[in-house]
């Protein structure tokens, strides 16, 4: 089910209880963002306005879904019963430069019938970043070097002038440098090194 109206009242689902009194929430978000690795903070390339908002039942089930945050009403009427509420950024991407994706899930709740409850949703960011520095014996000593990032999702290519930060999902990381050298009498040769990030936890910055 999806809404982006004001004034809806949702139909009943699974787990819901029927009484006609309803029971009102308010939805309070925000980000909680710790991410200094290495030192370089994580970039937010969004606003709390522009997160997507699920409210489901404990069964589940999608009751009211917002595209939007900022559609999102002072109060809702829910019938009484247990909800939660899982909001995020609408940029899921397994692989991609400057591309940080925000997620966050609510506790569970229990309205009662007239009752107003306010519950907090707090988005994390939930994919990991990868930057590549190139030191000056890579840059003095090689003709060219570029380097691959890749998951089962997708790859990122970093060249010697790249300086964004690339943004993962948490599958794992596969690492390769590949480095142009000469070689005596005017031929080039190719360096290959690699190397794996296993187990990539979110809100981290891995520097190569």
């Amino acid at each position: 089910l999806w809404w982006s109206g004001k004034n809806y009242t949702p139909e009943k689902k699974d787990n819901v209880d029927p009484s006609n009194e309803k029971g009102k929430i308010s939805i309070n978000l925000g980000f909680e963002i710790d991410i200094k690795e290495t030192g370089k903070s994580l970039k937010s390339t969004l606003n709390a306005d522009n997160l997507r908002v699920i409210i489901y039942n404990s069964a589940g089930v999608t009751v009211i879904e917002f595209e939007n945050a900022i559609d999102v009403p002072e109060e809702i009427e829910l019938d009484p019963g247990e909800y939660y509420i899982v909001a995020h950024s609408n940029n899921y991407i397994p692989a991609a430069f400057d591309n940080p994706y925000y997620y966050g899930i609510s506790e569970n709740f229990t309205l009662e019938k007239e009752e107003h409850e306010i519950v907090t949703v707090n988005c994390e960011l939930a994919n990991c970043a990868v930057s590549i520095v190139y030191s000056e014996n890579i840059q003095n000593e090689f003709l060219d070097y570029y380097t691959i990032v890749s998951n089962e999702g997708g790859s990122l290519i970093y060249d010697r002038n790249e300086t964004r930060l690339g943004y993962f999902d948490l599958m794992p990381l596969s690492i390769e440098a590949v480095l142009e050298y000469s070689l005596t009498g005017g031929s080039t040769a190719i360096k290959t090194l690699t190397g794996t990030i296993d187990n990539p936890q979110a809100k981290k910055h891995y520097e190569v």
